[in-house]
């Protein structure tokens, strides 16, 4: 009797903390030693410029008027020559609105900047597809108009660029602008902005930083990536046909150019935070769908045998992003089910306050180890220590999240490849039209019987 209650207890504990030990625990712990290993290794590097060569910026701009002069002027505000770059504002927008007259403002106050103004209305990867072809620049850069670069993060890029000649891609680190979650009045969309804060920090200087060591990046990041121009057109372009553009450019370099895509650690762009839940929603969704599809068009980096598992960083990152997804989906169920069966609430309770709390030494971990990577960003320095004690919410976060990440994998199944999925909130309300219509079917169904019942009597 005590050995079986003692092994249904070990069981329980083995399967709940399994996945979150072995995997996620102790693949922090060590990237964390490789990071600090290589960032003491990469200050011994010589890091200046000898020639400046020609870069060429490519901006797709839609819905940006708000964003698109802070955008331009941080590019004009590099510590590159200004003669050495170009720059193409790809309109994808019906109308050209108040950004073409921001791109004529811009044009007339800085007469030493190339800029050109193009329409395509098309989608953003037909867009960059035009930009593309169209420049001449030895490198070309990729941002987004919602966000703007640090003033050092040309230089930076062209300097890791040089640094190996394998390299054929980059992407910049993508963090949150500070000042605008200053100005967020809502306290609970304030928390989230926070979250999301620590969220890309972790994302960028943690996890595709540690794929870096290992060229292993999975996505380079749409909102600012660089590539060598012979890298680029080796390739097909961008393809319009999957809302994860940005992932399949970055199979396609690894599969045509066998290079290197590597994160370019001291380039930092900014951008705004997630405006609302809804927007939340939608976008991690479209991550989602984006994966599943390049997953799709790029099976033979995705799909193996068991040993591939130790060799393909793709199937590992799809059996921990999706595999593994359904057994913590049955054990959050489980753990409701043994409290009904009767199981000890103590062992409930102290289970889940310990896998809480190392979900929070996690981020305390990662935390300050991408704080060692972000030497020269003083005011997110600042921001992120006067807010350190966001990492007890990240759990919650997360976990919000995996329910979304859930309902992308469903979607990406049934609902066809779009730019924008539906919201949360209209979600919801077609979860509940179903489930009334069921109920309702029911309940007529009940009430016929009834009847008939009564009738035959």
């Amino acid at each position: 009797m005590i050995i079986n209650k003692t092994i249904t207890i070990l069981m329980y504990w083995i399967s709940w903390l399994i996945i979150p030990l072995a995997i996620e625990f102790s693949t922090n712990l060590i990237s964390g030693f490789f990071l600090i290993i290589k960032k003491i290794r990469y200050k011994t590097r010589n890091r200046k410029l000898d020639f400046y060569p020609l870069v060429s910026i490519l901006i797709p701009v839609y819905n940006s008027e708000s964003t698109l002069m802070q955008c331009l002027n941080s590019v004009a505000s590099q510590n590159y020559p200004q003669n050495k770059m170009e720059v193409f504002l790809l309109n994808n927008q019906k109308t050209r609105g108040d950004s073409f007259k921001i791109f004529d403002t811009f044009k007339e106050n800085n007469p030493n900047i190339n800029i050109w103004w193009y329409d395509t209305s098309s989608g953003k990867a037909k867009a960059l597809n035009l930009g593309i072809l169209s420049s001449k620049g030895e490198y070309i850069i990729n941002i987004d108009s919602d966000g703007w670069l640090d003033k050092n993060a040309l230089k930076s890029l062209i300097i890791k660029f040089k640094s190996d000649s394998k390299i054929s891609a980059l992407t910049g680190v993508i963090l949150i602008d500070p000042n605008y979650i200053k100005d967020t009045k809502n306290i609970f969309l304030k928390l989230l902005q926070k979250c999301e804060s620590f969220e890309y920090l972790e994302s960028f200087l943690i996890g595709r930083n540690f794929n870096s060591i290992f060229n292993s990046m999975y996505t380079l990041a749409g909102a600012c990536s660089a590539f060598k121009r012979e890298s680029l057109m080796q390739t097909q372009l961008y393809n319009f046909e999957t809302v994860g553009e940005d992932t399949h450019m970055t199979f396609q370099i690894r599969d045509f150019t066998k290079g290197k895509i590597l994160l370019a650690e001291e380039t930092f762009f900014f951008v705004d935070p997630i405006e609302s839940v809804d927007k939340l929603y939608a976008q991690r969704q479209r991550w989602q769908k984006g994966q599943m599809e390049v997953a799709k068009l790029f099976s033979k980096f995705h799909i193996g045998k068991f040993f591939d598992f130790f060799t393909k960083f793709p199937v590992r990152l799809l059996i921990n992003d999706h595999t593994l997804v359904f057994p913590r989906l049955i054990w959050i169920f489980g753990m409701i089910f043994l409290y009904f069966k009767g199981y000890p609430t103590k062992i409930l309770v102290f289970s889940n306050v310990f896998l809480y709390l190392m979900y929070v030494f996690i981020s305390f971990f990662n935390f300050f180890i991408a704080y060692i990577y972000l030497e020269k960003q003083h005011i997110t320095k600042k921001f992120l220590s006067k807010n350190v004690l966001i990492v007890f919410l990240l759990p919650i976060h997360r976990f919000i999240n995996y329910w979304i990440r859930i309902a992308g994998i469903i979607n990406s199944a049934y609902v066809n490849e779009k730019w924008d999925n539906i919201s949360y909130k209209e979600e919801f309300k077609i979860f509940f039209n179903s489930i009334d219509k069921l109920y309702r079917k029911e309940f007529d169904k009940t009430i016929y019987k009834i009847k008939k019942e009564i009738l035959d009597e």
